[in-house]
């Protein structure tokens, strides 16, 4: 699922765990130059745990949580249907008096949603705080309109009540005395009595007055106490709004200083993450330099080794050899002129010693540097090793063999021989097989050496374990692994158990005529010198 094609592929996103979302991070293991083939996957991961995102809320101030799409039960408690969401419409809003709700969907690193991300924040004035004003307000212009509208029925009351009474005065003396008003003047009319009863009635009617106007008092103060305590639960209301906004105010004062000094150590981690950096670059240049001259130095030991092995081979050839042969004509010799039965079953049985020794010598030239490598190729020398190995361990290997480069020398045609014998000691050792494949393709890229068994295989096996010989059981697979790594190349085994082995090493076309440079190179310093 995470395989990476290309060198410079990477994937990053979020996968779907059985404990939670995962953030990933992954890139493929290649060589320090940025170069193939690809041998690994390098993955990093962390999940999205409550704890984790508990200490994100604390640092950004912000609520959030993450809700799995297969939760139907809390889905369903959500305000807003999830099916809505999509490309369209990445974010949906949803507001409550107190609080802002932001929902939207959470995709994988293949692009397939699987998670609701919901966060929430309080609202700075919330709904209760506008009806209270509104109240306020409301309150205070109907106080205002019934206070008009008393002021008025009151003074329309007093007024038709002392009308009334001078109504009631005048109709009650005036009628009686219409005729007599005629002839005499109005206030000789009226007797002493009515006069006294007139002075009566005014009284009344002042102490009415004076009544009504103690109730309109009354009830003038009792709503101006009710408009005082209105207006002191009003003012109230404004402190303690003006200390809700104060409270505020120094939180985002705080809250902006902190995120200023987050912001300062941010850019201090940054300018030390730098400074990190340019030191990791300086010590990876460093490194590649040093590697550079370790891979002259493998192909120069190989180089030489090789060298020593031709050397040893001609020696053991021309010198043991040559003096072995003649032991054995001289042997030969003392059996052609024995007559003495004794003495010449001892004579043959040195003789059949000395030859032994002879193919014995003549096979171990052969191992060390066989001369058909050089002679006539990597072929020829592995189709020799096959009816070696169908002669000693009667198993049959089938080889394939590509034209070499030009360029590549002798010693890594070596390396390449020794470097399958010892793949195919193998093979007879432990893969418990009868039959066994070398192919060797040489393309513009490099060289690719694949060596396959159908065999018992290795069980629970890993790129990172050994082969678990001992370091006198010749190479090994560590040991194989190691100078092909040394030299630029690559090793990769793929072994199941009863499914047999693979084997494919790679070596860069630049590392396989590394030494045939380096040849070229001190021929054309001897010259200039």
């Amino acid at each position: 699922m995470l395989h990476l094609p290309e060198v410079d592929d990477a994937i990053n996103g979020l996968i779907h765990t059985a404990y939670g979302p995962l953030l990933i991070a992954s890139h493929p293991v290649i060589t320090s130059e940025n170069e193939g083939p690809i041998v690994g996957t390098l993955m990093f991961g962390r999940l999205l745990t409550e704890q984790l995102l508990a200490k994100l809320k604390l640092q950004t101030k912000v609520n959030c949580r993450i809700i799995d799409l297969d939760a139907r039960n809390t889905l369903s408690k959500i305000p807003i249907k999830v099916s809505s969401l999509g490309p369209n419409t990445p974010f949906i809003f949803h507001e409550t008096s107190n609080t802002i709700f932001v929902y939207s969907l959470l995709n994988t690193f293949q692009g397939k949603p699987e998670w609701l991300i919901e966060v929430q924040s309080d609202r700075l004035i919330t709904a209760h705080s506008k009806e209270i004003l509104s109240y306020v307000l409301l309150s205070n212009i109907a106080m205002g309109f019934i206070t008009l509208l008393l002021f008025l029925v009151i003074y329309r009351y007093q007024f038709r009540a002392a009308t009334s009474a001078f109504r009631g005065l005048i109709n009650q003396s005036l009628p009686a005395r219409t005729k007599e008003r005629r002839k005499f003047p109005l206030l000789r009319s009226f007797s002493s009595n009515e006069f006294s009863k007139l002075g009566y009635d005014l009284r009344s009617m002042i102490a009415g007055f004076e009544q009504n106007k103690e109730q309109q008092k009354n009830i003038i103060s009792k709503y101006t106490t009710s408009l005082r305590q209105l207006n002191t639960k009003l003012v109230e209301e404004i402190k303690e709004r003006l200390l809700i906004e104060a409270d505020l105010q120094a939180t985002q004062q705080e809250l902006e200083k902190q995120v200023k000094k987050r912001t300062g150590e941010l850019q201090q981690s940054n300018t030390t993450l730098q400074n990190e950096i340019e030191t990791r670059k300086e010590k990876e240049n460093d490194l590649i330099k040093h590697r550079k001259r370790l891979r002259a130095l493998s192909s120069e030991i190989i180089e030489i080794e090789d060298r020593e092995r031709r050397q040893l081979a001609t020696d053991l050839h021309d010198q043991v050899g040559q003096s072995l042969a003649a032991v054995k004509m001289y042997v030969d010799g003392l059996i052609a002129s024995t007559s003495d039965n004794t003495q010449l079953e001892r004579l043959q049985l040195i003789a059949s010693i000395v030859e032994e020794t002879v193919q014995d010598i003549r096979t171990l030239t052969f191992e060390l540097s066989p001369p058909i490598l050089y002679e006539l190729g990597l072929s020829a020398a592995l189709e020799w090793l096959a009816e070696e190995f169908q002669h000693k361990y009667s198993i049959k290997i089938s080889s394939t063999c590509d034209t070499c480069p030009k360029c590549a020398s002798s010693a890594f045609l070596a390396l390449l021989f020794r470097t399958i014998r010892e793949l195919l000691i193998n093979v007879v050792h432990h893969a418990d097989t009868d039959s066994a494949t070398v192919e060797v393709r040489c393309t513009g890229k490099g060289v690719h050496l694949i060596v396959s068994d159908k065999g018992c295989g290795m069980e629970n096996w890993n790129q990172d374990q050994t082969d678990g010989e001992s370091a006198s059981g010749g190479f090994g697979l560590f040991s194989i692994r190691e100078r092909i790594s040394n030299i630029g190349g690559t090793v990769v085994i793929d072994s199941q158990k009863n499914k047999g082995t693979t084997i494919r090493l790679t070596i860069p076309r630049k590392e396989a005529c590394a030494g045939n440079r380096n040849k070229q190179n001190d021929i054309k310093n001897y010259r200039s010198r």
